[in-house]
């Protein structure tokens, strides 16, 4: 069936296994002496998928689809969420959730147009727009 199947215990405690199998797929997975897993996927769509969950207890996550976006997600020991994404059509999202309980949202997108929005721990709401045509908007909500 094609596959090809790795696997590799070192005297660092480390554990390598590949795989290429028959549909074009290439699995990575590595779990080493500082309690690190690691997966890499590269698929027949010709994604890319990685995860991370590291001794600092975190998480991250990144993918490269065929339709060009990246995807990008982090959540660290301080309790903190990052996510990122750029897509096909020039957009860029990103959203942050950290130990001070902020959501910060921010994104560009093909018509130009810059949106943010906060919500921070002393419930507020901060928001701002900038479009293609200069317009500034400007909200806040407090507590």
């Amino acid at each position: 069936d094609h596959s090809v199947t790795f696997v590799n215990l070192n005297k660092d405690f480390n554990v390598t296994f590949v795989e290429l199998n028959k549909d074009h797929y290439m699995t990575f997975v590595e779990l080493n002496k500082d309690q690190n897993v690691t997966f890499v996927e590269l698929n027949k769509d010709h994604n890319v998928t990685f995860v991370e969950l590291n001794k600092d207890h975190n998480v991250t996550f990144v993918e490269l689809n065929k339709n060009h976006n990246v995807t990008f997600v982090e959540q660290n020991n301080d309790h903190n969420v990052t996510f990122v994404e750029l897509n096909k059509d020039h957009n860029v999202t990103f959203v942050e959730l950290n130990k001070y309980h902020n959501v910060t949202f921010v994104e560009l997108n093909k018509n130009d147009n810059v949106t943010f929005v906060e919500l921070n721990k002393d419930h507020n709401v901060t928001f701002a727009g900038l479009n293609k045509d200069h317009n500034v908007t400007f909200a806040e909500l407090n507590k």
